[in-house]
């Protein structure tokens, strides 16, 4: 039976070294971000978040925020 594409890739994977596992890993990030990463990007982008991002910084500016 013939491995699908996936499986190939995992069988790939499983045989990269740690090096080539990071670059694999750089290589993902940066040519397919995750729906969510996109979302957030382009409400920044379209500055949707600046008022709520001021309001964060305002808070920790006048020590109304914690550190975790």
């Amino acid at each position: 039976m013939a491995l699908s594409k996936v499986q190939q890739i995992e069988h790939a994977v499983r045989s990269l070294s740690p090096h080539e596992v990071e670059e694999l890993y750089l290589w993902i990030e940066s040519n397919h971000p995750r729906p969510f990463d996109e979302k957030v990007a382009g409400d920044l982008n379209a500055g949707r978040l600046d008022a709520v991002l001021q309001r964060a910084l305002d808070q920790e500016q006048h020590g109304d925020v914690r550190a975790l």
